[in-house]
């Protein structure tokens, strides 16, 4: 769940200061320093999940 977490965090964080449209599933991989896999493990729906 450690990882989930940080990502819902993140996002947060990214969606407040670009908006929900300005962030694209890359950059909060990135900014999370995961893998696209694993975002997709935990988030399968996309973005909108």
């Amino acid at each position: 769940m450690e990882t989930k977490s940080l990502i819902i965090n993140i996002a947060k964080k990214l969606f407040q200061l670009k908006g929900y449209k300005g962030v694209d599933f890359n950059e909060i991989i990135k900014e999370c320093n995961i893998t696209q896999g694993s975002l997709y493990y935990h988030f399968s729906n996309g973005k909108e999940e």
